[in-house]
């Protein structure tokens, strides 16, 4: 009987940790999210960046770069998250996973005609914390240029 007791006891102990283990294992991957810069870029007889943007974005042959809004977009592998750009559409990413220490996301834009559709901008192996740009959007003389960085 003691050695049943014992035998239990040790059972209980492995599936417990094997438990704790698995907890674990899902509470150290958290998912990522997206700091997104959404700038105006503009022609100006003066060149000026915006000194929020930090290091400046290409300009698409701009000279005048303001910051417009800074947004966060939570990110869940194969969820598209979307946020409202000044210019009346959507922007849409969707993290499609991660492959060597990259995060693989799809960034996209609503039809300008308002059909709800999505025009694909790019496919992106991103390196998290290193920015990368889509844009080149008409809005009010110049374009919008979105600056995304995927933060673990």
């Amino acid at each position: 009987m003691k050695l049943w007791i014992k035998s239990t006891a040790i059972g209980a102990v492995a599936v417990s940790a094997s438990v704790i283990g698995e907890r674990v294992a899902v509470a150290g991957d958290p998912a990522p999210h997206a700091e997104v810069m959404v700038i105006h870029a503009t022609k100006c007889e003066k060149k000026s960046v915006d000194p929020q943007i930090g290091d400046a974005p290409p300009a698409l042959g701009y000279d005048c770069l303001k910051l417009l809004e800074k947004k966060s977009m939570t990110l869940a592998v194969n969820q598209p998250s979307t946020t409202p750009l000044p210019n009346g559409r959507t922007f849409q990413l969707v993290h499609t996973g991660k492959a060597d220490a990259k995060y693989k996301v799809t960034a996209s834009i609503s039809s300008p005609d308002g059909s709800g559709t999505y025009n694909r901008l790019a496919d992106v192996a991103a390196d998290p914390n290193k920015p990368f740009n889509v844009g080149g959007f008409n809005y009010q003389g110049g374009v919008l240029l979105l600056t995304i960085k995927i933060v673990p």
